[in-house]
């Protein structure tokens, strides 16, 4: 989707990596100089696009793998509410593979309704971890990971940007992060790899 998840129809599941709620908070309370509506207006622009694919899909569970959250410093009482009010407002199942930033998410587990697998996630042919470098490498299996925040560089003449995309190959899917307030790593597409870029509102697949 170009709302930087997946929707896996058969279980009726949005797929989606690296979220990093409360990552202007953890910058706020290390110093940084950002107004509180900065902030506020991050999470609320994340969990609307949050909203919008799960009425889109009808998706009933939302799946995250890995890193729901940023840092425990940025679970302030204003987000924490911020995101349980958001809870409350939907009956969509909410589990977590953590992740490597998902330190103290016990703290939110029953205001956010979160059910924590750690670790990995298996279903059916499907294995949902966090890092790609912990993904199994059995037969038969397929992978969706994040962590590694997938980034394409598009060059058009003097011009080139650089856009979030999808890694696929013939084990593994890489997730590229929710947050738009994230950085990421450029990869490159080769014979064994795949990479579909988010442009606005389209998914557009790279030579």
């Amino acid at each position: 989707m170009a709302e930087r998840c997946v929707y896996w129809p058969a279980q009726r599941t949005l797929i989606a990596a690296d979220l990093h709620l409360g990552k202007c908070d953890t910058f706020r309370a290390a110093g940084l100089a950002m107004p509180s509506r900065v902030a506020a207006g991050v999470l609320e622009e994340q969990l609307a696009r949050l909203a919008r694919a799960l009425t889109l899909t009808g998706a009933q569970r939302l799946l995250v793998v890995g890193d729901l959250l940023h840092a425990p410093a940025g679970l302030t009482p204003e987000m924490v509410d911020a995101v349980a009010r958001w809870r409350s407002g939907n009956g969509v199942r909410l589990m977590l593979v953590s992740g490597n930033h998902d330190r103290r998410i016990e703290r939110v587990s029953e205001p956010w309704r979160v059910e924590i697998e750690t670790g990995s996630l298996r279903e059916g042919p499907f294995v949902f971890v966090h890092d790609p470098a912990e993904a199994p490498a059995e037969d038969g299996l397929f992978s969706w990971c994040g962590h590694v925040h997938p980034t394409v560089r598009v060059v058009s003449g003097v011009d080139a940007v650089k856009l979030p995309c999808f890694v696929i190959d013939r084990r593994a899917a890489i997730l590229p992060a929710f947050s738009r307030f994230t950085s990421g790593v450029a990869i490159r597409a080769a014979n064994d790899r795949r990479l579909f870029a988010i442009a606005e509102d389209s998914v557009i697949p790279m030579r």
